[in-house]
Order: C-alpha cells, then sequence, then structure tokens
C-alpha cells in the first residue's frame, strides 16, 4: 500500500488558499488484493461459526474454507468428500448428505486448527 498527500484548495472570503490535508489515499493493486482480503474474511466468519454452531452445514461452506487452507479436496462422485493437508497425516472424509451432521463439522474444525499448527 502506498499513502499520498493531497493538495486542497479552499477559499476563505473570496481569497484563495491552499492547505495541505494528510488524506491518504490508498493504492491496491487491481481487484486481486481487495479479493484475497474478502475471501479471508468470509473465511474467518465461517470457521468462526463452524466452531460456534456445528449444526445444518452444507458441503459448498466446507469446500470455501478448505480452498483457503490449501487443503486437497477428492470427490469422485460418490456420497463423500474427503479433505486432506500435506501437513497432516490423517485425512478427514465427510459425507455429501444434507445437513452434514456436527461431529463431521467439530472434525473439519479440528483439521483447520492442526493446519494452523
Amino acid at each position: 500500500m502506498r499513502f499520498a498527500p493531497v493538495l486542497v484548495l479552499r477559499t476563505d472570503n473570496g481569497e484563495a488558499s491552499q492547505h495541505l490535508t494528510q488524506r491518504f489515499v490508498c493504492t491496491l493493486q487491481g481487484d486481486i488484493v481487495g479479493a484475497i482480503i474478502q475471501a479471508v474474511n468470509t473465511v474467518t466468519k465461517l470457521l468462526s461459526a463452524m466452531r460456534q454452531n456445528p449444526n445444518d452445514w452444507v458441503m459448498a461452506k466446507l469446500l470455501t474454507v478448505a480452498r483457503q487452507y490449501g487443503m486437497e479436496v477428492r470427490s469422485t462422485g460418490g456420497s463423500h468428500h474427503v479433505f486432506s493437508h500435506p501437513t497432516v497425516n490423517d485425512p478427514l472424509s465427510v459425507p455429501a448428505h444434507r445437513p452434514i451432521k456436527a461431529i463431521y463439522i467439530k472434525r473439519f474444525v479440528a483439521l483447520i486448527d492442526q493446519i494452523q499448527e
């Protein structure tokens, strides 16, 4: 990020005076940075919500979190998705039924915690 002061012209009683204000202009490098920030915020909120209430989650939400943490997801068209990560020894198999049972969400959150360590 880069910050730059902005010059503002202001007139008081008909006289023009210049005031340098410290209005910071943050220049992000394209929409990619904004998209990454938004994805991280969404994933953080999802993971926090999973910790607070592990009931009634759908596979799409798990896939969103898994993608952000660099997990590999295997789904060969069967009724289960297998989540794994190179730093974790045991993969997690989650049935793709709706809603996903709380025990699988708790195990998924534990897997994320192992990745973060």
